[in-house]
């Protein structure tokens, strides 16, 4: 894929561990076990700010 000055690109993780991605529109799979983590981050971000979760003290 060329890209030029301003271009944004998209891209799918098929796999993490072996830095494995695909182009945003021809992905034909994702790492389910990558993406659960970010959404599990995301989630406990948004939690916190709300006050669905309180701070852990690790």
């Amino acid at each position: 894929m060329k890209l030029s000055a301003g271009m944004t690109a998209g891209y799918v993780i098929r796999d993490a561990k072996r830095q494995e991605v695909d182009a945003e529109g021809e992905a034909c799979g994702f790492d389910p076990d990558y993406y659960g983590a970010l959404l599990e981050k995301a989630w406990e971000s948004a939690a916190f700010v709300f006050g669905f979760i309180e701070e852990r003290s690790c």
